[in-house]
């Protein structure tokens, strides 16, 4: 007999592995009951539970705090074209200090632009509630705004631009933003 194989040991002391048994063990003395009348032990079905699994496992899962949600605010009276309109042309003003015929199409389509915008927002809810929060004017949008011309100076200064961005970004602050692009006050020059 090899070292390998493994004997049962009639008093049952220790088994392959190590462990330490009192007696045999005997399947023949098995005998399955029913359990108690009273138990509350159940198994979980997947498929007739309305908890999943995970709820299941880990436990009932924290209530969470619902925010109440603000309504959602009325389509202004005055409508949602006009502010968006002056958005997309400082857009398209902003973009054209870098590359002028972008910035123009950008300009060129603020008005449609916006009116599609104010089109949705009259149907959608959400989208409405989205331009307004874009459209409002905060604390830091008021700072922001205030710095911008400091910044663009100074980008303009120490920003290595090429000769055509610098004539334009020199045309913009010469001539503002009402005549920036106009090819009629570009060719009295």
């Amino acid at each position: 007999m090899s070292e390998n194989e493994w004997t049962p040991q009639p008093d049952g002391m220790e088994t392959p592995n190590g462990h330490h048994v009192d007696a045999p063990f005997d399947m023949s003395q098995l005998v399955s009951e029913p359990a108690p009348a009273g138990s509350q032990e159940t198994i979980p079905n997947p498929k007739s539970s309305k908890r999943s699994f995970k709820d299941w496992f880990f436990g009932k899962p924290k209530e969470k705090k619902v925010k109440p949600r603000k309504p959602t605010p009325a389509m202004p009276r005055s409508g949602l074209a006009q502010p968006l309109t002056n958005m997309y042309t400082g857009l398209g003003m902003t973009v054209a200090m870098v590359d002028r015929h972008c910035g123009m199409a950008i300009v060129e389509s603020a008005s449609d632009c916006a009116e599609a915008w104010e089109e949705m927002a009259r149907r959608n809810p959400k989208v409405r509630r989205a331009l307004l929060m874009l459209l409002e004017t905060s604390d830091v949008t008021k700072i922001v705004i205030a710095h911008a011309p400091i910044m663009a100076a100074v980008f303009a200064h120490h920003a290595p631009l090429g000769d055509k961005q610098m004539t334009l970004i020199e045309q913009f602050a010469n001539s503002g933003p009402a005549n920036f692009g106009n090819p009629e006050e570009q060719e009295g020059e």
